[in-house]
């Protein structure tokens, strides 16, 4: 279904037809990859004026957020990825670390401001720990931590990573 979206969005953005946005999702946020894909929390991704808001939140068991990163392009080529198609975490636009022995961090919120108006390609990538879990055997002495990405349409390299895709328009 998702496949089939992208091109009659690309051709109504062709003809100049106006669709008016505000808000996408909310999508999940998947972690353990695709053999328990463990849905722990929401992405939602919204419009306002010149800026992309893209909220991550866990809200599942006691999920807490311990890395957030986020990537948007006008282009899936312009993603930051390997020859090969996986993601390179490491050079999206923007992250940030949070301490779950500091306390409960179940949320976290990016305005990104927007140059460029279409379909946009968003990445969101988040490490999430758990201090339990309701799966027999997946907790040590130190929680369960895991890697997660909102649920979309996947990545062409060898890995479980997604991306979704937004329409913005000018304000």
């Amino acid at each position: 279904m998702k496949k089939l979206l992208i091109p009659i969005l690309a051709m109504v953005l062709a003809l100049g037809i106006a669709i008016p946005v505000s808000a996408n999702g909310p999508y999940d946020l998947i972690a353990d990859g695709r053999d328990e894909a463990l849905d722990v929390g929401s992405v939602t991704v919204a419009q306002s004026g010149s800026n992309l808001i893209v909220t991550i939140a866990t809200d599942y068991l006691d999920y807490e957020l311990v890395e957030t990163h986020v990537h948007v392009a006008m282009s899936y080529l312009d993603l930051p990825q390997t020859g090969s198609g996986n993601p390179k975490i490491g050079h999206f636009d923007y992250s940030s670390e949070h301490d779950p022995m500091a306390g409960d961090v179940t949320s976290k919120q990016y305005a990104i401001p927007l140059s460029s108006y279409g379909l946009t390609y968003v990445v969101v990538h988040a490490d999430v720990y758990s201090a339990t879990s309701l799966i027999p055997g997946t907790i040590d002495e130190y929680g369960r931590y895991e890697t997660a990405w909102v649920d979309g349409d996947d990545f062409d390299g060898r890995n479980w990573a997604m991306y979704i895709t937004f329409v913005t328009t000018a304000p």
